[in-house]
């Protein structure tokens, strides 16, 4: 008898902090995908991003944040040195053939590839089944544009969110400018009682 391979939602990120806005993301893409699993992964080495908080601090906040939602935190991007996604991929499957990857990803990141920013594009799109979070009200792409069409795959899942009012820069800027109010009510207690302990974001 033929098996299906479970699936699991690679959530993906800085997250520095990681907000309650990740954690609302992340239970959506549980509840309306077809995912048995959500493994929440913090870059190592953000293509995109520089002057990140250290590694560790960003995974043990993951960890405050998410392990008590039932979901999974991973450093597995620490030993993937390219930084890009279908590397991780590829060496997720190698390790473990019996799971199925899906990246959990928001329109910009769609964008990016549709445009060739991330390593092997198109390769990346026709090969793994992709969780698309477009945020509700967002402006839907031209229906001849290249982007269209890529939301339109068949083998990937297109789900509308509509996210909290936060992100992590924000934090960052708040704590930075000491409105810490503002910062406590967009993280989970937990990562906030870290930052505080840490000293983070001062």
């Amino acid at each position: 008898m033929a098996t299906t391979n479970k699936k699991v939602g690679i959530f993906g990120g800085s997250f520095d902090p990681p907000t309650i806005s990740h954690q609302m993301l992340a239970m959506a893409a549980y509840a309306e995908s077809d995912v048995d699993h959500i493994s929440v992964m913090p870059s190592y080495n953000h293509r995109l991003k520089d002057g990140q908080t250290d590694f560790q601090d960003r995974l043990t906040m993951c960890q405050l944040a998410f392990e008590g939602l039932g979901m999974g935190v991973s450093d597995w991007e620490k030993d993937n040195e390219s930084g890009a996604m279908i590397d991780l991929l590829t060496a997720l499957s190698k390790k473990h053939p019996e799971f199925t990857y899906c990246p959990i990803v928001g329109m910009d990141c769609v964008k990016e590839i549709s445009e060739g920013k991330w390593s092997k594009s198109q390769e990346l799109w026709d090969n793994h089944s992709f969780i698309i979070f477009q945020r509700a009200g967002e402006l839907k792409p031209d229906s001849d544009s290249r982007l269209y069409w890529l939301l339109n795959c068949d083998w990937h899942t297109l789900l509308e969110f509509k996210p909290y009012d936060c992100s992590s820069t924000e934090i960052r800027n708040a704590i930075a400018k000491g409105d810490m109010d503002f910062a406590m009510r967009r993280v989970p207690p937990r990562v906030w009682e870290f930052i505080e302990e840490k000293g983070l974001y001062r």
